[in-house]
């Protein structure tokens, strides 16, 4: 039975993160125009935008990459713990390999720009895009593997984001909380503009056109949701275990987990207003206080 219910509970959550991911895009896009000024655009833009490229023209030949895009993030968001640790791939649920997957849905991505007949000064555009997101990985990828390293020093044994959980209710780790607060927004910091805005993913597509380019944007939608989530579950790392809830308490955290998800996406939309230059700084700023908190915890532990 427990182990129906862990694949029930993985369907229902990849079904909720499919449908919820373009409206967490417009989130962000709504609470970035707030600041900036800009038009601000409706909930529910993003699937009317991706519904209107797919009844566009097909194009057989790039529909490979696309849909590599999104299994990738959609195996990220499949291993990420939502609403409870008691789900089929929860224990897959680390934070470097969650990450790793969710940058290579955007490697996917970067061919686009790099594909036969690349001339227009859209293309060069593209491929300097690409070329800052890929720096970019440079730091990203270290802050993923200090997100594992905090969980093992200020809590061994903890196995993922799913170990993490259950072991925070059985043992307070108040130092590591803080730590992975100042983690995620590190990575945060790093995604910014480049790896969440999504005017600037339609940069790296300058040749896609209707049900492809709808594609592409999906996995965009799939993979930021995939970031808004890791965040989330870094921030608020005590997710219960399924097997403990009942009924009454299984409905309210389904109704409160798109709440959290949203609140994330607000907060990391602001952000990018302010987050227009060089954001290494900041971010290394975050990661070393991560690093103090966590081994001060430790040894006064």
């Amino acid at each position: 039975m427990a182990l129906v219910v862990a694949w029930l509970t993985e369907v229902v959550q990849l079904a909720l993160l499919a449908l919820l991911a373009p409206f967490l895009v417009d989130v962000m896009s709504m609470a970035a125009a707030v600041l900036s000024g800009a038009r601000m655009s409706v909930p529910g833009e993003r699937w009317r935008q991706i519904a209107t490229g797919w009844r566009g023209p097909c194009e057989p030949q790039g529909a490979g990459p696309a849909w590599a895009a999104c299994a990738l993030s959609g195996g990220a968001l499949a291993i990420t713990p939502l609403i409870s640790v008691d789900m089929a791939g929860a224990s897959l649920a680390d934070p470097l390999a969650i990450g790793l997957l969710l940058l290579g849905a955007r490697a996917v991505c970067w061919q686009r720009a790099f594909g036969a007949g690349c001339v227009w000064r859209r293309d060069r555009e593209a491929q300097r895009q690409v070329a800052i997101q890929w720096r970019m990985c440079g730091w990203i990828v270290p802050v993923l593997g200090l997100v594992s390293a905090l969980m093992a020093i200020g809590l061994p044994g903890a196995a993922g984001l799913a170990g993490l959980a259950r072991d925070l209710h059985v043992q307070a780790a108040p130092a590591l909380v803080g730590a992975l607060v100042f983690a995620a927004l590190a990575l945060g910091v790093l995604l910014g503009p480049q790896f969440l805005d999504a005017a600037s993913f339609e940069v790296l597509l300058p040749e896609a056109e209707g049900r492809l380019r709808a594609m592409f944007r999906y996995s965009q939608d799939l993979a930021s949701c995939g970031w808004l989530l890791l965040i989330g579950d870094l921030m608020l790392p005590g997710l219960p275990d399924g097997a403990t809830l009942s009924i009454p308490g299984m409905l309210m955290a389904w109704v409160a987990a798109p709440v959290r998800l949203v609140l994330v996406a607000g907060v990391l939309g602001v952000g990018m207003v302010f987050l227009r230059g060089d954001v290494r700084r900041p971010a290394v700023a975050l990661a070393g206080a991560a690093i103090i908190l966590v081994l001060s915890g430790r040894f006064a532990s």
